[in-house]
């Protein structure tokens, strides 16, 4: 079955697992990254969550515009910035914006203003990496990057983040 047959019942099992949001990878064509959906399958998808649950966007490097579309259209309620972004892009959504970075640009995270960061490897390798390379922030953020059953309960324990980011670790692809 693809991805959408396979959301048949996803507002129920995310409902039952204590899901609070749902990552939509965006811009990149599938030919590219398997894991990537278009608009049309992005608004399907959301149709079928509970309006208790958070659609987030992700986008790579996209045009301002390309996320205010989704944005407007109401296929999304987050927007996560997973690529080289400048601060000054980061601003001026009219939604919560969730900052991505990696170990490479941890040492940047002064310079954004936005409402979220991320915390991840950055390789989309489903592989942990150091905790205790984080940087110290105010600001609420999501560990990412190789979070799975084994780790799950010292990840929260032990960094305690606002919210984990499940993606790589756990997914299979339909």
């Amino acid at each position: 079955p693809n991805g959408l047959q396979a959301a048949n019942h996803l507002t129920e099992s995310l409902k039952n697992l204590g899901i609070e949001m749902y990552r939509f990878k965006t811009g990149t064509p599938a030919r590219v990254d398997k894991r990537s959906i278009d608009f049309k399958t992005a608004q399907s998808l959301k149709n079928r969550l509970s309006k208790d649950i958070k659609a987030v966007g992700v986008f790579v490097d996209e045009d301002k515009k390309y996320i205010d579309y989704y944005i407007k259209n109401n296929i999304i309620d987050i927007v996560q910035l997973h690529g080289n972004e400048e601060p000054e892009f980061c601003k001026g959504f009219d939604v919560p914006v969730i900052k991505f970075f990696n170990p490479d640009t941890f040492s940047k995270v002064d310079e954004y203003d936005t409402d979220y960061f991320l915390f991840d490897s950055g390789a989309g390798s489903g592989k942990e990496f150091d905790w205790s390379i984080l940087p110290e922030c105010e600001k609420p953020f999501f560990l990412a990057g190789g979070i799975n059953k084994d780790n799950l309960r010292r990840a929260l324990d032990e960094v305690k983040p606002f919210g984990i980011d499940l993606s790589s670790a756990v997914e299979t692809h339909c």
